[in-house]
């Protein structure tokens, strides 16, 4: 990411206003992110915490003074260390019981898995000593990821987990944390496309069978799984069921259709962004599924999995194109790749291949439910029906099979 440079004229204005407008206020002016501009002013050598204390704003911190800094910090506009240093001037301050927000964080940081949000609130309670009121919860957390903490939220059997995915640390190990443990046998797939005429009733009746043959009880599922809206121009074409309702339903019935046990890891694809941003904006198609059946999981966007409880598989979905050869997008992924999962999976194509790479990595493209749709008609792409059945997996053999069910 490239940053704009800071204009003299820019430079003149924050010099000339700090200590007499919030941080907040001189971003909104020059139209630059907060943190951009609490950064600037550090390198120009100034502060912007000595801006005069109203009486009503030192009444109010008097009076909310347990309340956590960042809290304070928002509802004061002022920065946080501008706050630290008159709760101290004032005697406010109790260093002995951790704020909200470290507390937070503290505990998302040491936990290696997605804690439920009962157990956190249980936690935090025991560390600070006092009962924690869930709003108050919830608003701190907002206000953590809005200051870049990558906490990501995964809603599972009705319940939110939340786990903190990055670290501002260097070990190669916390880029990703796990978000749950999955175990062999499994299928990969991706690309289901629920509320399309292509979606294949057929292959999923396969994939039922094969659930239940080999007592499978994890599934992944690597991006669109609904048809969603707003996707091509001519997406009438394709749709079977436009209603989102009707397809949530759709969703919800098929996903119940499985064995009991089975347990499905979903994440987001670019047919459930597409919706969630032209359609209807900001309603997510899949943490409504993921609400309504307790045998799904939801991460988002990308997910780190922990397969037989010493190996890794990066889930993603993928964007952009066709291209000159089927598997040159999820190789430039796996080069540009910083920590390397033993497994990546990537949907999208509608494409299905496993590519053995050194020290048994495995590069697997998770095929389509989805007989053929519009775009890849007017394409000349043959989509490959199927899925990859992982009977087995660890660091010197991997076991399985490309399942391609004959479908019409």
């Amino acid at each position: 990411m490239t940053h704009k440079t800071y204009s003299k004229e820019e430079e003149e204005y924050i010099r000339s206003n700090v200590g007499k407008m919030t941080t907040r206020d001189m971003a909104s002016h020059l139209n630059r992110p907060f943190l951009g501009v609490e950064r600037k002013i550090e390198r120009m050598g100034l502060s912007n915490n000595d801006r005069e204390w109203s009486e009503k704003d030192t009444i109010f911190l008097r009076e909310h003074k347990d309340w956590s800094i960042g809290v304070l910090s928002k509802k004061l506009n002022r920065s946080k260390d501008s706050i630290a240093q008159k709760k101290k001037r004032e005697g406010l301050t109790d260093p002995p019981t951790p704020s909200l927000r470290d507390a937070i964080l503290n505990i998302l940081q040491g936990v290696e898995l997605p804690i439920l949000e009962s157990s956190l609130l249980e936690r935090i309670e025991a560390l600070l000593g006092e009962k924690m009121e869930l709003t108050s919860f919830r608003r701190e957390l907002r206000y953590l990821i809005e200051e870049g903490y990558d906490i990501k939220e995964v809603i599972s059997d009705f319940d939110r987990y939340y786990v903190l995915v990055r670290h501002g640390i260097t070990r190669p190990e916390a880029y990703y944390r796990f978000l749950v443990d999955i175990n062999t046998p499994l299928i990969i797939t991706a690309d289901w496309h629920l509320g399309s005429i292509g979606f294949s009733e057929l292959a999923l009746k396969e994939m039922i069978k094969q659930v239940e043959e080999y007592k499978i009880k994890d599934i992944v599922v690597a991006g669109d799984i609904t048809q969603g809206r707003g996707v091509h121009r001519v997406e009438l074409v394709d749709l079977k069921t436009p209603n989102i309702d009707d397809q949530i339903e759709d969703a919800v019935r098929v996903f119940n259709s499985f064995p009991q046990g089975t347990r499905f890891h979903l994440l987001l694809g670019g047919h459930e962004e597409k919706l969630k941003g032209n359609v209807r904006v900001g309603f997510d198609i899949l943490r409504a599924i993921a609400l309504r059946c307790p045998s799904v999981s939801y991460y988002g966007s990308v997910a780190k999995l922990r397969l037989n409880k010493n190996y890794s598989l990066l889930m993603i979905h993928g964007s952009g194109g066709t291209s000159y050869a089927t598997s040159y997008k999820i190789e430039k992924v796996w080069r540009e790749l910083v920590d390397k999962p033993d497994i990546l999976v990537m949907g999208h194509l509608h494409q299905l291949a496993v590519i053995p790479k050194q020290f048994n990595k495995l590069l697997i493209m998770a095929g389509t439910l989805q007989r053929e749709n519009a775009y890849l008609i007017n394409k000349g792409y043959i989509p490959e029906v199927g899925w990859i059945l992982l009977r087995d997996y660890n660091s010197e053999t991997s076991d399985f099979k490309e399942v391609m069910p004959r479908v019409f």
